[in-house]
C-alpha cells in the first residue's frame, strides 16, 4: 500500500516519533463551526500484546514483553506522528497492583498516562485469562485488561461484561469474559468504547451472541453521547458472517479506500496466516483510515524484535 511505503521509515518499529498524518480533505465552514464545540476526533486501536508471555516460537510470545517503556514510547510515539486524541488499547497492564505484585511498580497505563500528560485521561476495564487470573505476570505491575486514552476529560465510564464464559471456563464460575469499556468525554458527543472478544474457537453459536450483545450495547446510545467509536481486538477474519450487524449499523475503519490506491481489509496480524481482526467502527464515519502494517512483529518467523507487538495498530480520522 502506498500509504505504508511512506510510513516504514518512520513506523518501522514504532519507536521514532514520526512527522506523516493520514490524508485528510480541507474542512467546510460547518465542520469548521462543529469543531470549535467538539475536536475531530482522531483515534488509533491497538492490542499492545503488553502482557503476553512465552519463548519465540510459542502461541503466547511477544516482542519485549518485560519491556513496558518500549511499548509506552510506541504508544506515544504513535499518538505524536498521527495526531490521535483518542487511543484504544488491548492486553494492557493497568488499573491497581495485585496482592503478590511489589510495591512502586507502576502498570502501563499509568506510565502512558505520565508520559501524555494532564491533559489527557484514562479508563480501562479487567479481562480474565483462560485460567481466570487477571494480576499481569512476572515483573509486570497492574491489572491485565483494555483501556482508553482520550485527551480531554473522562466524565463517565462503563464496563458492561459479555455474557459468553471462555470455553475453558465452566459458566458456573461466573466469571464472565470478555467487557466493553466506554467512556463520556467532556464537552464530546461521541462515546468512546473497545473491547477485546473472545475469539470464535468458542463456537458460531457463542461468538454470535458475544458480538450481539456488544452491538445491542452500543447501538444504545445515551441522549448526550448519540455519537460511537467502538474499537478493539475482535478475534475473527470473518467480518462478513459475524460482524456484520456491526457493519451494517455502523462504518468500519479499512473498509473502503480514502485515496487513490488505498488497500482495504489490510492484515493486523502477520506471521504465516496474516489476517484482520481488528476493527473501528464509527456512527458518524470515517475521512481517513489506515492500518500501519510496518509496525508490528512477525512473531512466527523471527525472534528479533522489529515491532512491539503482533498486531498493527489500525488508526482512523472520524468525520
Amino acid at each position: 500500500m502506498n500509504i505504508n511505503r511512506i510510513l516504514s521509515p518512520v513506523l518501522a518499529a514504532l519507536t521514532v516519533a514520526g512527522v506523516f498524518l493520514l490524508a485528510r480533505p480541507a474542512p467546510s465552514t460547518s465542520e469548521a463551526t462543529a469543531a470549535a464545540a467538539e475536536p475531530s476526533i482522531r483515534v488509533a486501536s491497538w492490542n499492545i500484546c503488553g502482557e503476553a508471555g512465552g519463548a519465540f516460537g510459542s502461541s503466547s510470545y511477544c516482542p519485549n514483553r518485560n519491556e513496558p517503556d518500549r511499548k509506552v514510547d510506541a504508544v506515544v510515539n504513535l499518538v505524536t506522528s498521527q495526531q490521535l486524541n483518542v487511543v484504544m488499547l488491548q492486553e494492557v497492564c493497568s488499573g491497581p497492583l495485585a496482592l503478590n505484585q511489589a510495591a512502586g511498580n507502576t502498570s502501563l497505563l499509568d506510565r502512558l498516562q505520565s508520559r501524555l500528560g494532564d491533559e489527557w485521561t484514562t479508563a480501562w476495564a479487567e479481562m480474565q485469562r483462560p485460567d481466570g487470573r487477571s494480576d499481569c505476570r512476572g515483573g509486570l505491575a497492574g491489572t491485565l485488561g483494555v483501556a482508553i486514552a482520550v485527551h480531554g476529560k473522562i466524565s463517565q465510564i462503563t464496563r458492561r461484561p459479555l455474557p459468553v464464559p471462555h470455553q475453558a471456563r465452566s459458566s458456573a464460575t461466573g466469571i464472565s469474559s470478555p467487557t466493553v469499556l466506554c467512556a463520556k468525554v467532556s464537552g464530546w458527543t461521541t462515546e468512546v468504547c473497545t473491547t477485546h472478544l473472545v475469539n470464535s474457537d468458542i463456537g458460531a453459536t457463542a461468538y454470535a451472541d458475544e458480538v450481539a450483545t456488544l452491538g445491542t450495547f452500543v447501538f444504545d446510545r445515551p441522549a448526550d453521547a448519540p455519537q460511537v467509536v467502538l474499537g478493539g481486538d475482535f478475534n475473527t477474519r470473518q467480518w462478513s458472517t459475524y460482524l456484520k450487524t456491526l457493519h451494517d449499523k455502523y462504518d468500519e475503519c479499512d473498509e473502503k479506500a480514502y485515496t487513490t490506491g488505498d488497500t482495504v481489509r489490510e492484515p493486523t496480524i502477520g506471521g504465516t496466516d496474516p489476517g484482520k481482526i481488528d476493527y473501528v467502527f464509527a456512527s458518524a464515519g470515517f475521512t481517513a483510515c489506515d492500518v500501519l502494517t510496518t509496525g508490528y512483529q512477525d512473531t512466527l518467523t523471527s525472534p528479533t524484535p522489529d515491532g512491539n507487538s503482533d498486531h498493527a495498530p489500525i488508526v482512523g480520522y472520524l468525520k
